[in-house]
């Protein structure tokens, strides 16, 4: 999670950055690729719901990037912060990258420097092999 670059009025706020395809496609039936997407996404929204009863701040988003320009054009770039744009730069010039915000009305929830967000997601399982470019093995 990366520090907002916008302000939310929520006395907690994050913004997800997701290599994983979650995809809210509203999809809530049956077995195929679309409902995966939404599983990954519904995934996201009950992991962090362990914490706080969350706010989504902004739905998923796709970002597919070529790395012709250094993703210096992007808004993403301007999203993620100074921290993590080296990082960004150095990835696979073809990747798929969804943006996400969540928020919630308790101060903290997330812990300092998102340290407690971060632990939550940690061994989470996910369905790979969607829209996603990265290849996942396990998929946690």
């Amino acid at each position: 999670m990366a520090t907002p670059q916008m302000q939310f009025e929520f006395p907690s706020a994050a913004w997800g950055v997701s290599l994983v395809d979650i995809t809210n496609t509203g999809i809530t039936r049956g077995n195929g690729k679309q409902r995966n997407q939404q599983r990954n996404w519904e995934t996201v929204l009950q992991t962090a719901g362990i914490l706080t009863q969350i706010v989504v701040l902004q739905q998923p988003e796709l970002h597919s990037f070529t790395g012709e320009d250094n993703f210096t054009n992007s808004q993403l770039y301007n999203i993620i912060g100074d921290k993590h744009k080296f990082q960004l730069q150095m990835m696979n010039p073809d990747i798929n990258i969804w943006t996400f915000a969540i928020g919630s009305e308790h101060r903290d929830v997330f812990g300092q420097n998102f340290s407690i967000l971060h632990e939550t997601f940690n061994m989470i399982p996910i369905i790979p092999d969607l829209d996603n470019t990265i290849q996942l093995n396990p998929s946690v």
